[in-house]
Parts: C-alpha cells; sequence; structure tokens
C-alpha cells in the first residue's frame, strides 16, 4: 500500500509539473519586457503598513457582512482596508453583495440581476447590505478593496464612474477574477485606480517569472491562488512579487 501510494504521489508530482510548463508555455507566448508601472503608480499603498489588516465583508463575525455595522466595527478595531464584494442590480445600482442571490444572506431566492433596488427594499425592508454610492460616503477615509463579481463590463463602467464622481480614486482597489471586466474598468477609469491581476494576469505574471522574463503589468496587486505544487506561494517567488 505504501508502494503504490509513492508511486501516486510521484505520478501527481510530474502531472503537475507537466501542467505547469503548460500553463507557462500558453501564459507566456506574448511575453515582452515591462514598459513601465502603469497602474501600479497610483498612491493606493501610499501611508498604509507593508502587511495590511483587511476586514474581509467589515467584521463579518461580529455583525451581518458587507453591513455599515460590519463596517464601522471593523475601521474601530484597526482594519487597514474594507474589502467589499459588489453586484448589480437591474436597474444598475451596485449593491455590498457576494452572492449572486439573496438565498444565504437574506433568504431569498431572487438573483440581484433580475430585481431593482426598490423591489429589493420591498422584500427585505431594514436588512439590506448597504450600496457602493452609501459606504463611500459614509466612510470618506477608508481604504476600499472592491470586487466585482459579475462578469459583466458594463458594470465595470459603472463602477468606475461611482468611484470618479466620489473623488475615491487614490483610495480604492478594484479586483474581479475575470480578465475583461477588469480590461474595461481600467479603460473607464483611465488607469487612475489601482487594480488587481485577474485570475489569468496571475498565472501569466507567475508564469513569465518562471521563465526569466518581465511582463507588461497593469494592475498593483496579486491576489495569488493557493496552489503551492506549482511554486506560487514559494518565498523565493513572493520576494520577486514584492
Amino acid at each position: 500500500m505504501a508502494k503504490k501510494l509513492a508511486l501516486w504521489g510521484i505520478g501527481l508530482l510530474l502531472l503537475g509539473m507537466l501542467v505547469g510548463r503548460v500553463i507557462m508555455g500558453l501564459l507566456c507566448s506574448d511575453a515582452k519586457p515591462s514598459e513601465g508601472p502603469g497602474a501600479a503608480a497610483v498612491p493606493f499603498f501610499a501611508g498604509l503598513p507593508k502587511v495590511l489588516n483587511l476586514a474581509h465583508r467589515g467584521a463579518s463575525k461580529q455583525a451581518p457582512e458587507h453591513s455599515l455595522q460590519a463596517l464601522s466595527l471593523a475601521l474601530s478595531a484597526g482594519a487597514d482596508v474594507l474589502e467589499l464584494d459588489l453586484r448589480a442590480t437591474r436597474d444598475r445600482q451596485l449593491v455590498t453583495s457576494h452572492d449572486a442571490t439573496l438565498e444565504r444572506t437574506l433568504g431569498l431566492p431572487q438573483r440581484w440581476s433580475e430585481i431593482t433596488w426598490a423591489e429589493a427594499q420591498a422584500l427585505a425592508p431594514g436588512r439590506l447590505p448597504p450600496l457602493l454610492g452609501e459606504v463611500l460616503a459614509r466612510f470618506p477615509q477608508a481604504h476600499l478593496n472592491l470586487e466585482l463579481k459579475d462578469d459583466d463590463p458594463a458594470v465595470a463602467r459603472l463602477l468606475a464612474e461611482q468611484i470618479a464622481a466620489a473623488a475615491a480614486e487614490q483610495r480604492v482597489l478594484v479586483a474581479s477574477m475575470h480578465a475583461d471586466v477588469l480590461r474595461e474598468f481600467r479603460r473607464a477609469s483611465l488607469n487612475r485606480v489601482a487594480s488587481s491581476a485577474s485570475f489569468r494576469e496571475a498565472l501569466r505574471f507567475f508564469a513569465c517569472y518562471r521563465i526569466g522574463q518581465s511582463c507588461n503589468t497593469e494592475y498593483a496587486a496579486l491576489q495569488l491562488p493557493v496552489w503551492s505544487w506549482l511554486g506560487i506561494t514559494s518565498a523565493e517567488f513572493l520576494r520577486h512579487a514584492h
């Protein structure tokens, strides 16, 4: 049994190395030297400590996630950055919610994208998470990490407009798993707002590191998948990324 497990382990390791090489080949075929810092020059991180205390959906163990109470508690406890998720309603209101539906948090089956904000208020009066505009106004000094959950470039344009209207460009970091959404946000915000790498961009950055090339970067932060078998969480790579 031990011998079989060892063989399985070696096989998985070799498979992981093969997959890693394939990923590198696919992602780095267009690798080229970096031409400048781009959005990395946006001063989101200026004045913040090197290791950040990010409050995930606010103090979500002490109050309902994303609620104004949870956000206030997090800042009072010393959070450096508030991490919030965003969904768009049918009438294009940006609500601070992680899930596509209201089921887990409010016990309702509706999807945010299928109802208006007024309809949501009628369904769950007094229990809704705040709109982004309210958060920006209520906490005018807070740094925010905003993750766009919807795979919709139109929502990215809406977010860029709201950040600009609130004059919050220097205190916001925008993230998304969707490369097209981030690309549209950067275009709409004229690269005046810091952004994280998409999943694809993060892998491409790692792949370029592995083959000894630098890549153009339009982002100021990497949120990395925890794939230790690929070496993406190694101390050496993290030092390179910094």
